[in-house]
């Protein structure tokens, strides 16, 4: 099973020369070892407004990363610290 790794800004910078030259999605995926899936959505994640654009692309994926991390409920070290601790041994979350 092969994890999910964000596109670099290489990979994007070739999305946006590929679908400049007219090449199709397939293509650029095969090329880039990625999901044709992978691509249509990240066109169509950052071309929403006008072409695709390397760099608005990775400024706007940084920036909703960001947005999407859910803070932590244990916000105190030590209390973070001896909870994991507790489950190392076996305990139960309840």
């Amino acid at each position: 099973m092969r994890t999910y790794q964000e596109l670099a800004l290489n990979e994007r910078i070739e999305i946006q020369q590929r679908l400049e030259a007219g090449d199709s999605l397939r293509a650029i995926a095969r090329s880039l070892g990625r999901a044709p899936s992978t691509i249509s959505r990240e066109r169509g994640r950052h071309a929403a407004i006008g072409p695709y654009r390397a760099q608005t692309a990775q400024r706007r994926a940084r920036a909703s990363r960001c947005k999407a991390r859910v803070p932590r409920k244990l916000n105190d070290p030590a209390r973070f610290a001896a909870v994991q601790r507790l489950l190392r041994l076996g305990w139960s979350p309840q």
